[in-house]
C-alpha cells in the first residue's frame, strides 16, 4: 500500500517528483492520512481503501485512476 514504508516513500518521491499519485491501504484513516501528508508538500494525490490482495478492488482502484488522472502510466 501507499500508507507506510517502502510505499509511501515511493509516493511521495513520485509525487515530489510532478507525478500524480493515487493511493490505497486497507484502512481509510491510513489512506486520508498519507493524502494529507503528501498533498501538505504540495502533491497532486488521490486515496482510496483497497486491499492488494482483492481482484475487485484493484479493478475499482483502477477504475478511479482513470476517472481521476485519466489513466495508469506506472
Amino acid at each position: 500500500g501507499g500508507s507506510l514504508g517502502i510505499g509511501a516513500a515511493a509516493a511521495r518521491a513520485l509525487a515530489r517528483g510532478g507525478a500524480a499519485v493515487l493511493i490505497c491501504a486497507r484502512r481509510q484513516e491510513a489512506v486520508d492520512a498519507a493524502v494529507a501528508t503528501i498533498r501538505q508538500e504540495g502533491g497532486d494525490v488521490a486515496g482510496l481503501a483497497a486491499d492488494v490482495s482483492v481482484a475487485a478492488d484493484m479493478r475499482r482502484f483502477v477504475d478511479a485512476a482513470r476517472a481521476r488522472f485519466g489513466g495508469v502510466d506506472m
